[in-house]
Formats: C-alpha cells, sequence, structure tokens
C-alpha cells in the first residue's frame, strides 16, 4: 500500500481510499475465518488470531479513522476544494445512473412475478380430496400415479422459479439501499464543500479545529497502511498453516481461479457429490420412467 498515492489525495479521498483498503482486507480475514479450525490456529509471528484481527479492524474503523473523517466531512476540510468537488460530483451522477439500471431490472422482475403468478392462478386446478389407493402405489405404476408425480415435479419446478425471482427482486433492492446511502454521504460531503469554499478566510473560527484534524491525519493513515498491511501478511501466514493441517489429513484447500475466494473441500469432494447426483438420477430413471415408459407402450399395444 503506497503512502505516496494517499499523499496526493484530498483529505476526505484519502480517508475514503483507507477505508476501501480496510474492507479489503477484512473481506479477505472473513475467508480465512470461514475456513475450518481457522480459530484455533495464531499466527506465529504477531500472536494474533484470525479473529484478533477482525475485531481490531472494527476497532480502528470506529475509533481512528472515524474520528478523523467526521471534521472533515463537517467542516469541508480540503487541499483542492474545486476538483474534489467536481470529482464527488461525478462519483454522486454516477450513483444515480447505477440506480436508475437497478430500479429498472426491479421493476421487470417484478412485473415477471406478478405475471407468472397472475397465470398460474388462472391455470391452477382444484385439488380433490382423493385418497392413494393400492394401485397408485403397486409395483407397476398406474398412469395416474405417474401423472401425479410430474405434477408434483412441475409444481416444484414453478415455486423454484418464482423463489429465483424473489431473490433477485431482493438483491437488486439491496443494491439500491447500500447506493441510496452512499449517495447521502456524498451529498452531504459536497455541501460541506460548498459551505466551506463560502466562508471568509479572516472569520473562520475553526482553523485550530482544522490544524489539529490534518495534524492527525498525516499521522495516522501511514499508521494505518502499515497495520493493513501487517494484517494481510498474518492471515495469509494463517492460511498457510490451515493448509498444512488440511494436507495432513482433513482434505484440502484450493483458491478458485480468477477470484479471491479460498474454499474448503477439493476435488475429491467434488467428485463425491456428483457420484451421489448421479445413483440418485439413475435410481429414479429404473423405478420410474422405465417402468412408466413399459406401461405407456403396454397402453399403446392394447389400443392398436
Amino acid at each position: 500500500m503506497e503512502q505516496s498515492l494517499v499523499d496526493e489525495l484530498d483529505y476526505s479521498i484519502a480517508v475514503d481510499f483507507v477505508k476501501d483498503k480496510m474492507a479489503l482486507v477484512k473481506q479477505t480475514i472473513n475467508l480465512v475465518l470461514d475456513l475450518p479450525n481457522s480459530k484455533t490456529v495464531v499466527d506465529p509471528v504477531t500472536g494474533f488470531s484470525i479473529e484478533d484481527m477482525s475485531r481490531a479492524i472494527d476497532d480502528r474503523l470506529k475509533y481512528q479513522l472515524n474520528t478523523i473523517e467526521a471534521p472533515i466531512v463537517q467542516l469541508g476540510i480540503t487541499r483542492y476544494p474545486t476538483l474534489t468537488k467536481i470529482y464527488y460530483s461525478e462519483m454522486l451522477y454516477r450513483l444515480m445512473e447505477e440506480s436508475n439500471k437497478l430500479d429498472l431490472k426491479a421493476t421487470a422482475v417484478q412485473q415477471t412475478l406478478e405475471q407468472y403468478t397472475g397465470y398460474q392462478n388462472e391455470n391452477k386446478k382444484p385439488l380433490g380430496n382423493e385418497v392413494l389407493t393400492p394401485s397408485m402405489v403397486s409395483p407397476q405404476f398406474s398412469g395416474d400415479f405417474l401423472d401425479k408425480v410430474i405434477n408434483l415435479s412441475s409444481e416444484s419446478a414453478e415455486a423454484l422459479y418464482k423463489q429465483e425471482l424473489s431473490n433477485k427482486l431482493l438483491f437488486y433492492k439491496d443494491k439500491r439501499t447500500e447506493i441510496l446511502v452512499k449517495t447521502r454521504a456524498l451529498e452531504r460531503k459536497i455541501n460541506a464543500l460548498s459551505i466551506s469554499a463560502a466562508k471568509s478566510e479572516d472569520v473562520d473560527v475553526d482553523i485550530e479545529v482544522r490544524s489539529q484534524t490534518i495534524n492527525l491525519l498525516n499521522k495516522r493513515i501511514p499508521e494505518l497502511l502499515d497495520v493493513l498491511s501487517g494484517y494481510l501478511s498474518a492471515s495469509k501466514r494463517i492460511y498457510e498453516l490451515l493448509d498444512q493441517e488440511s494436507i495432513s489429513g482433513n482434505g484440502s484447500l484450493y483458491q478458485l481461479n480468477g477470484s479471491g475466494v479460498v474454499v474448503s473441500g477439493g476435488y475429491f469432494s467434488a467428485i463425491k457429490q456428483s457420484l451421489i447426483v448421479y445413483f440418485i438420477i439413475l435410481f429414479l430413471t429404473t423405478i420410474v420412467v422405465v417402468p412408466w415408459k413399459m406401461i405407456r407402450n403396454s397402453k399403446s399395444d392394447e389400443i392398436e
């Protein structure tokens, strides 16, 4: 994490930069934390556990970074007022565009869900108070029984489809809420910059607070970047220890190509799962599909 990059940024943007880095480090730590036995391993260099680092990041965000950000936002402390205001205005515009796209997607999914539900209600057949007879569960599998099995399968597929649509709708709404929170934060920063620019230098009563905030920021940001780098190194060492344990008999750990997601399990568990699915399909084919086709063929022969 290059300090030189942060030195070139305006104060509020530098805080945003460190926040983003904190979120990435926390995400990496959480990935390791989700691995089996991760809570029992301690980093041999720092003595920290993965849970210790997770809590420490939350504390540093709350008590070190947020205490710097508050006066910067409220007082509009800035090096480059015009450039920073333009930067935040452009970010605000992009968030609004993204929000509009999410609204359109959510509306489309909502309409599809309503239309599909209405179609189901129009074409739904009333269920009678039918009782299973011995012929329905006989080894020969009557045609009515097989039709009921197919209907149940169709209803299950329809329920899954509706659930998929509902999940998409919820996802778009959650993303829309996240963007709304970011939008309000940007609007607040832009407003503070506008107020700060309108103040006269000779009547500014916040000079001492501004000076203290800038000095504190110049001290803490390099410290936080060093701490985050140390946490990344420590989480890597803990992951390597977990990987060694898994190789010794508890499975394997691997990283998905093109992503930062570390997954437990591995090749053999994937093969096991595939074999289970295969045998289930084979079993259902043997006891349902094959007898059904034999029955249908016999009925066709009787008709002829």
